[in-house]
């Protein structure tokens, strides 16, 4: 058995995985990031600690511990060397939860723990090269290829997001302008949409705005399931926007899976249908097949199992 942990700004989950990548039980703790990293790393061992006992398993027993967290990752050192999300600057996270547990325990970055949860569990599980995004706040990403993680020379490989598709373009927060997650994110969504709906006041988009005078992704969505001609304006630039990175990506990759993660793709083939018929018109050289666009299947659990799964992935 193995554990598999997701370290996000809000709450932590835990699971114990099995050899085939099925998570067999899980928890959540709150992070709570005001705290001390040590306090933080002792309350998550005590969620592994409860996981043990409730499964009745002795620590002896866990092959290894993989945990993956947002930000810059040491993976030699298992250390989180910087993490906007909950404000940890280079803490030896791996050193302290394997000190208590006795075992190996890996670190690497949550969107390429995801990435790796797809891989071996969901959505890209019969391939060998694989891209994956994660759409949210931001782009997050992870690629790999030829049945390896991909992490680049300083491991920062997979920050998707910030590929420049429009020169000059909106301001992004990581100082450069015209960001894939600047257009693609459900952040911009939302931006986009609010924005729309202020211009087209008697629009279903405007109405559903009204109600706390804020959008978010279910109410744009229920907006263009019905044919709202302004929601649909701006879904047919959104879906251009992210086209046009995905098919960056995929020309640059040549996989032969490219999975859409994070809320957004829960409204299935309503948006990757779009994307499949714009990314097709941009693959280089028409001749060759595109790469197979679907949905990440994992959800939330994906962090989980890929985390668990590092240790095969090393």
């Amino acid at each position: 058995m193995k554990i598999g942990i997701d370290i996000g700004g809000t709450n932590v989950a835990a699971g114990l995985v099995d050899e085939q990548d099925r998570i067999i039980l899980k928890n959540k703790i709150e992070t709570r990031s005001y705290q001390a990293p040590e306090t933080v790393i002792g309350r998550i061992g005590d969620a592994v600690q409860s996981l043990l006992e409730e499964a009745r398993i002795e620590t002896g027993n866990l092959t290894h511990i993989g945990v993956g967290c947002a930000g810059l990752i040491d993976r030699t050192n298992g250390e989180v060397v910087y993490s906007n999300n909950i404000d940890w600057h280079h803490v030896r996270l791996g050193e302290l939860l394997g000190r208590r547990f006795a075992c190996r325990v890996y670190v690497d970055n949550d969107a390429i723990c995801a990435t790796l949860g797809e891989f071996v569990a969901g959505a890209g599980r019969e391939a060998d090269s694989m891209v994956m995004i994660t759409i949210g706040t931001g782009i997050g990403g992870g690629l790999i290829l030829h049945n390896r993680l991909y992490h680049g020379t300083n491991g920062a490989a997979g920050i998707l997001g910030h590929m420049v598709i429009k020169k000059d373009g909106i301001p992004c927060n990581c100082g450069r302008k015209g960001c894939f997650e600047v257009y693609a994110s459900t952040t911009a969504l939302i931006r986009e949409a609010e924005e729309a709906a202020g211009r087209c006041p008697d629009s279903v988009l405007a109405r559903l705005k009204e109600g706390n005078g804020r959008l978010d992704g279910v109410k744009i969505f229920q907006a263009i399931n019905q044919e709202d001609a302004c929601a649909l304006q701006v879904f047919d630039t959104y879906t251009s926007d992210l086209a046009s990175g995905i098919g960056s990506l995929i020309n640059i990759f040549n996989p032969q899976i490219f999975v859409i993660g994070g809320g957004l793709s829960g409204e299935g083939e309503r948006l990757l249908a779009p994307i499949r018929k714009k990314v097709e018109a941009q693959i280089y050289c028409g001749h060759l097949a595109m790469p197979e666009i679907r949905a990440a299947m994992l959800k939330n659990d994906a962090g989980i199992v890929g985390a668990a799964a590092l240790g095969a992935y090393q």
